[in-house]
């Protein structure tokens, strides 16, 4: 469902990717200005990022990884100047789509549509939002806000993870390839004993 949904709209293939309509919207483009996004990986703090991003524009914190990597995303040259000011490295990720951050509003009630499903949370189970950074109770609109909530305002999953340690959590599977967030938990959790 949630497939022919996305086929259907135009998220993915014009509003948060290709022209970037919502970009577009949000940042008060004419029909002839391109949309240069620029997002990728910066070795620094979020405490750090905050601080140099201090009114700039079109550029945005959109993660923050663990306590010294986040990701950034923007138009270009204010993430390069970004880049610059912080003295730091950018790792650029190409592919992704423009969301994270303020510039997805245009499109708010279109992405809460597309993961707005019925739920039927197992008892004994808790979740976790990675924009709030603490767990809540599950229900339809409760899940889709939150997924909404992490498209708008971006994902701080050290928050995250500690929440759910301090909540006793100390196995943490992770289901997708490459063991990313298995690197930033144990950059997160360091020397506490987990598995």
């Amino acid at each position: 469902e949630m497939y022919r949904r996305m086929k259907e709209g135009t998220l993915f293939t014009r509003d948060l990717a290709g022209p970037c309509e919502s970009v577009r919207e949000a940042w008060g483009l004419g029909p002839d200005e391109e949309v240069d996004w620029l997002l990728g990986v910066v070795n620094c703090s979020e405490d750090r990022v905050r601080e140099v991003l201090e009114g700039r524009e079109r550029v945005y914190l959109l993660i923050v990884n663990t306590p010294d990597e986040c990701v950034v995303g923007g138009q270009r040259g204010a993430v390069e100047a970004l880049v610059e000011s912080l003295g730091c490295q950018l790792f650029s990720v190409e592919g992704v789509t423009t969301v994270h951050c303020e510039v997805a509003e245009p499109v708010e009630h279109e992405y809460h549509d597309l993961h707005f499903f019925e739920v039927t949370p197992p008892e004994g189970v808790r979740y976790y939002s990675g924009n709030l950074g603490r767990a809540y109770e599950l229900t339809t609109e409760s899940a889709a806000h939150s997924i909404v909530s992490n498209a708008l305002h971006g994902l701080n999953y050290p928050k995250e993870i500690q929440s759910a340690y301090e909540d006793g959590a100390r196995i943490f599977l992770e289901m997708g390839p490459g063991a990313t967030c298995t690197r930033m938990i144990g950059k997160i959790l360091e020397d506490r004993p987990y598995m």
